[in-house]
């Protein structure tokens, strides 16, 4: 009996895995240059959502001297990249996460209030 929430537990973060396996990212998508609210301040109502190709699995927000704040899709390891000019650069894995008004909380911390509100309705 004592296994039966530990295999609960362990079919829930199976489920939230493949979730986040086939579904599609969206980030915000534009340029400070080109869309009013763009730049800082950030106005999500003014800025569009991108899907991103399966390929892009970051959002990104950057800030380049001679053009402005520009957020959209990326790959993993573009601020790396990056790091040696005279951008600034983050990027982030969750849904509209480049809006930079908020951090969004990690993956491990979900988990893990998930995990905590199992647990305390037993």
């Amino acid at each position: 009996m004592g296994s039966q929430p530990i295999r609960l537990v362990q079919v829930a973060v199976v489920m939230i895995a493949s979730l986040q396996l086939v579904s599609t990212l969206h980030c915000y998508t534009c340029s400070s240059e080109l869309v009013p609210g763009c730049g800082e301040p950030f106005n999500h109502t003014k800025v569009p959502a991108q899907s991103c190709p399966i390929e892009n699995q970051v959002c990104v927000k950057q800030f380049l001297p001679w053009a402005g704040t520009l957020r959209g899709c990326g790959v993993e390891g573009l601020c790396t990249l990056l790091k040696n000019s005279t951008a600034d650069c983050e990027t982030c894995s969750l849904e509209l996460c480049n809006s930079g008004l908020i951090k969004s909380p990690s993956h491990g911390i979900m988990l893990f209030s998930i995990i905590c509100l199992f647990f305390s309705m037993a």
